[in-house]
């Protein structure tokens, strides 16, 4: 098949993903490279939630079968496969007369059994950081021979394959947590009721407190000994209250369209300072000391209020079940247990009475204000604190000892990196706030010539989780370009003006390249000219679209959106 034919099926493939979504796309897409290749089979294994373990997807067939041949395919125990790693090992060869090993022996005893294949390829749909599962060419007439130009197209179409598939999980991934939040709201409807009912005991000690204390204090008003006694009593009726109105506002978090969490990015040092100011005081009447412990350089992405309120009411419940000087520490921890560095973990401990099994395992139950066992922190602080670490499906336990203090251990799903470059402020991270999972794999080759412009840009996109090359002239940047495959580089910043080859002419040149994806792959203009002239020049050498230097963070990746499918 001439190169031609070839590129112009993974234009077909590319602008068919584009358009369309879903099994459809696919099934079309199969179709006319199945019959363009002379294939039997084309289908592909995707990846479930356990790595390794594959099963069939979609399937197309020249001349269908009789019977179910969906297939499941367990590498976890192959070592040849894991050893080859199709994180990197991108495509696997394997004929009938072939003896060799490739990892491919599950895959193939399979597709023998169920199809009949004599010779199939399969090639991992992978961005060399994702792997999504494996796009399989199969033949079933005798021997094939595969030369270089196939292979390479293969490799192309699984790497166009690969984003579609990976575009199609986010999606899913965003309909099963809008799912979630649905039945998160008809539990919340159940739990409102609860809590209204709950709420009226925590209110009305406090109050019936201020009550008293207040007759008392007007019949004593001339006795300074039981006036002070009495405002104090007052001041500490008033705390009480304060603390649950913050928690009957707390309950609104698990009612209606406030389930839904907000993510941002922060270091450990921002969430110790916000508790200090918010429950340091609480501690500072008992004279209890209040610490905090984590690795230095560490940033989080998670829900920062959320975490905070936890963490909140699990300080609140330390220093009332402790002595006067007592000590309360917060740990934060990557959960070492965990496979990959994906979920944190918080331990709130204090030197307080300590609890026995028996009622360790009570205050892990529903909250019941007629049930509340002496010594137990089981008051709406708690219940909510429960509820906080569920909605971020996380987890809590408790562990505890009489006499020897109590501690909390909550984990919850974030995305923590030690390694990133020191931030500097909050609002440094806060340029990282939206960062999205939809950017995991994906690469731009920024050309600019201004070596700081290009760091920042760089940084911007790292925020996002975006990986990105640098070139520091057009010429650089049409070399990296050809050097690559097809499709390695999902988009590029082009500056206009630099030295060498500048932007207008690299672009051109891309454009006229014959590369398969030289008409599809974005090219966005970067700068300070923004003059009709300019922007007609720049559109007239292949650029997609321009960017104003210095460039703007919410432009950048509105550009991007548009352009990146």
């Amino acid at each position: 098949m001439e190169d031609t034919v070839k590129n112009e099926l993974l234009n077909f493939a590319y602008r068919t993903f584009t358009e369309k979504d879903g099994y459809k796309a696919i099934m079309e897409v199969f179709e006319c490279v199945g019959e363009t290749l002379d294939l039997d089979t084309l289908l592909t294994f995707r990846t479930s939630e356990t790595p390794f373990l594959l099963e069939t997807e979609e399937v197309w067939e020249r001349t269908p079968l009789v019977g179910d041949r969906r297939l499941v395919m367990d590498y976890r125990d192959n070592e040849n496969w894991l050893k080859l790693n199709p994180y990197r090992e991108d495509v696997r060869v394997y004929r009938v007369d072939d003896t060799t090993d490739h990892g491919l022996e599950t895959m193939s005893r399979g597709l023998v059994e169920s199809t009949g294949v004599t010779a199939f390829v399969a090639c991992a749909m992978s961005s060399g950081r994702d792997y999504v599962g494996e796009l399989v060419f199969a033949y079933r007439r005798g021997p094939r021979v595969w030369d270089e130009s196939d292979i390479t197209f293969m490799k192309q179409l699984a790497r166009i394959l690969y984003k579609i598939v990976a575009r199609d999980k986010r999606n899913e991934a965003r309909r099963f947590i809008l799912a979630e939040a649905e039945n998160m709201v008809s539990e919340a409807g159940n739990a409102t009721s609860q809590f209204l009912t709950n709420i009226s005991h925590e209110l009305r000690a406090p109050i019936n407190s201020i009550t008293g204390m207040s007759s008392i204090l007007r019949h004593n008003i001339d006795n300074p000994e039981i006036a002070n006694q009495c405002l104090d009593r007052l001041d500490k009726a008033v705390r009480q209250l304060m603390d649950s109105m913050s928690n009957c506002v707390d309950t609104s978090i698990i009612d209606g369209d406030r389930l839904l969490v907000d993510m941002s990015w922060f270091k450990p040092s921002d969430l110790e300072e916000d508790v200090r100011k918010v429950y340091g005081p609480l501690c500072d009447v008992k004279n209890q000391t209040l610490e905090f412990e984590y690795e230095s350089g560490m940033i989080i992405y998670s829900d920062f209020t959320k975490i905070m309120r936890i963490l909140g009411h699990l300080i609140s419940n330390a220093s009332k079940y402790s002595d006067e000087g007592g000590k309360i520490k917060v740990t934060v921890t990557i959960d070492e247990n965990a496979r990959t560095r994906s979920m944190i973990m918080f331990r709130v401990r204090d030197n307080g009475c300590g609890m026995d099994d028996e009622t360790r395992r009570f205050i892990l139950e529903p909250y019941n204000p007629n049930n509340v066992r002496k010594g137990a922190p089981q008051g709406l602080g708690t219940f909510i604190a429960k509820h906080l670490i569920r909605l971020m499906h996380g987890t809590m336990d408790v562990f505890s000892q009489v006499g020897s203090g109590t501690e909390f251990v909550f984990i919850i799903p974030a995305r923590i990196n030690v390694d990133k470059p020191a931030v500097q402020d909050r609002e440094e991270i806060e340029q990282a706030r939206e960062a999205s999972e939809m950017y995991i794999g994906r690469r731009i080759l920024i050309a600019e010539d201004n070596v700081l412009m290009g760091e920042i840009l760089a940084t911007m996109l790292g925020y996002r989780g975006l990986d990105s090359d640098s070139a520091i002239n057009g010429r650089e940047a049409l070399d990296m370009y050809m050097s690559h495959d097809p499709f390695y580089y999902d988009m590029i910043l082009m500056d206009v003006q630099m030295p060498v080859m500048d932007g207008i002419e690299a672009s051109r040149r891309i454009r006229g390249s014959g590369r398969t994806d030289a008409q599809i792959i974005p090219i966005i203009a970067l700068s300070a000219n923004t003059s009709q002239s300019e922007i007609e020049r720049s559109t007239q050498g292949g650029m997609n679209s321009q960017l104003l230097k210095p460039v703007a963070e919410k432009e950048l990746f509105e550009t991007i959106g548009q352009f990146m499918i």
